[in-house]
């Protein structure tokens, strides 16, 4: 990657746009995230098979016994129900 320095500032700036050269070496995860030809912009096949099940509403079974991406099903309104051994702000206070 080529850095510059401007004349104005102290500051170095980063060419983003340059390809990565193959020189051999293998790269460190965040180098090869960070990379402008790493990014991919096509949607993964996998991702979109998941995006339309769970469309159609299927449930994601695959995180072994824990729940899955499906819609949350809220609880039922209750009524909370102090025990009654506690007293309140009000009681304690007079």
């Amino acid at each position: 990657m080529v850095t510059e320095r401007s004349e104005r500032s102290s500051e170095r700036k980063i060419n983003t746009d340059e390809k990565v050269q193959n020189d051999g070496v293998d790269r460190l995860p965040h180098e090869r995230d960070e990379s402008p030809d790493a990014q991919n912009v096509k949607p993964r096949d996998l991702m979109k098979q998941a995006a339309s099940d769970l469309e159609q509403g299927l449930v994601d079974t695959d995180l072994r016994n824990g729940p899955g991406v499906e819609k949350v099903k809220p609880a039922p309104p209750r009524q909370a129900r102090p025990a009654s051994d506690l007293t309140s702000k009000k009681t304690r206070q007079t």
